[in-house]
């Protein structure tokens, strides 16, 4: 939680590095007028609510089949639907650690994201 916490203040910008102070600088004001969220679910919603469209649509169709999914199950939407770009965004949401890629599927990494 927390390690997802503080990566979401530095996306938001409420905690940013300064490399030539070599220190961490926050707007103490600015962060309390956030509300700051209880909970892995929320910060994981927000995160998933920040990708484009074809990986969040990319996530929405893995999560219609479960947990995992194989790449011979993809390949048939993919054909069938058109959406031959379906795999590079599911390849850049395994890159954000969303899913994990193996050699023969694509997996959720936790079931909190299958659910989102």
């Amino acid at each position: 939680f927390v390690k997802e916490f503080l990566n979401d203040m530095t996306v938001e910008n409420l905690l940013v590095y300064s490399f030539s102070e070599r220190s961490w600088d926050w707007d103490e004001e600015l962060i309390e007028s956030r509300t700051i969220s209880d909970g892995v679910a929320e910060i994981l919603t927000r995160k998933l609510l920040r990708l484009p469209k074809i990986q969040l649509l990319g996530l929405v169709m893995l999560s219609c089949f479960g947990s995992d999914v194989s790449f011979e199950v993809l390949t048939l939407v993919k054909n069938f639907r058109g959406n031959s770009d379906i795999m590079n965004a599911l390849d850049c949401v395994a890159q954000a650690r969303f899913v994990e890629r193996t050699d023969e599927k694509y997996r959720f990494v936790h079931d909190m994201i299958l659910h989102a």
